[in-house]
C-alpha cells in the first residue's frame, strides 16, 4: 500500500483528520516525493509542518499560515512585556521573601543569596 509504505508512523489511526488534510491540501503522490528527499531526522521535520501547514489551511482557509505569520511580531511584543515585568517584579519578591524568612524564624534565606 502506497501510503503506509511512505507514511508509517505519521498517520495513525488516531489522526485521520490530519491524514485527510493533508492528503486534501498536497495529495498523497506529492506528500511521498517532498519527503523521499529528506533523511529520517528531517522526514519528520517536513512531515510536521505538512501537517501544521495542513491543519492550518483547513481551519483558516483565508489566512492560513499568512495569519499566524502576521500575529507573531505581536505575539513577541506580548512575551517580552510580560519578562520585563517579571523581572521588575523580582526585587520585590526577593524582599518580601527575605523579610517573611526573618519574621518567621527561618534564617536559612537570610544568609545566602536568594536567586530566584
Amino acid at each position: 500500500d502506497e501510503i503506509s509504505d511512505a507514511m508509517p508512523l505519521i498517520f495513525l489511526h488516531d489522526c485521520q483528520r490530519q491524514f485527510q488534510n493533508a492528503h486534501k491540501l498536497f495529495g498523497v503522490n506529492n506528500i511521498t516525493k517532498i519527503i523521499k528527499n529528506f533523511n529520517p531526522p528531517k522526514k519528520d521535520i517536513v512531515m510536521l509542518t505538512i501537517l501544521f501547514q495542513s491543519d492550518t489551511q483547513a481551519n483558516d482557509p483565508v489566512g492560513c499560515c499568512y495569519r499566524i505569520i502576521q500575529e507573531l511580531p505581536h505575539q513577541i511584543e506580548y512575551s517580552q512585556t510580560e519578562l520585563e515585568l517579571v523581572f521588575i517584579s523580582l526585587p520585590y519578591a526577593k524582599h518580601r521573601l527575605l523579610i517573611n524568612s526573618r519574621k518567621t524564624g527561618d534564617v536559612s534565606f537570610a544568609n545566602e543569596r536568594i536567586w530566584l
